[in-house]
């Protein structure tokens, strides 16, 4: 069975996670991948609700966003 589309929305946040803590001394670069990756797990998020998993709640985006500022 192949990967829904939340969970490959949730790999590929990861992986700009990954590149972000990576990009220590590229300010602007760091920047880019971890609004990718929000976006990748707003997507994700988008797609359980279509799918029926889960209820999306108000503010969901912006706890996202609390989680990557510190990573």
């Amino acid at each position: 069975m192949s990967k829904s589309k939340a969970r490959n929305y949730r790999a590929l946040a990861e992986e700009c996670r990954r590149q972000a803590a990576l990009a220590s001394g590229e300010p602007l670069f760091r920047e880019m991948q971890l609004r990718l990756a929000h976006s990748y797990l707003a997507l994700a998020d988008s797609e359980d609700w279509l799918d029926g998993r889960m209820a999306i709640e108000p503010n969901v985006a912006s706890q996202s966003a609390g989680s990557l500022k510190a990573a």
